[in-house]
């Protein structure tokens, strides 16, 4: 998922001066150094926004969207307030939500 949003972003691509057979390695970009630079707050933000943008593609054709992406974002917040080590319970999200 990570690397997904790397490249989809364009943070990442795969290097354009792989010249041996099979998948190219990637890279990082100017906009990826760039976003090294940021705040980690701000990086943080970016994943954010990414991650509710992915789950509108992917249930973009859902009746609950909407309800999917408050779900996420509520989750996101409840997340925030969380301990290390204590459990988060889940059985009431979306069921592929995670």
């Amino acid at each position: 998922a990570v690397v997904h949003f790397l490249e989809r972003t364009g943070l990442m691509q795969e290097d354009p001066e792989w010249r041996r057979g099979g998948k190219a390695p990637l890279v990082i970009t100017s906009r990826g150094y760039e976003f090294m630079l940021l705040d980690v707050h701000v990086q943080v933000w970016q994943f954010v926004l990414q991650y509710l943008k992915s789950l509108q593609m992917k249930f973009r054709n859902d009746k609950k969207a909407q309800e999917i992406q408050s779900e996420a974002l509520l989750f996101l917040i409840c997340l925030s307030y969380c301990r290390v080590g204590e459990a988060y319970p889940a059985e009431n999200s979306h069921e592929g939500f995670f």
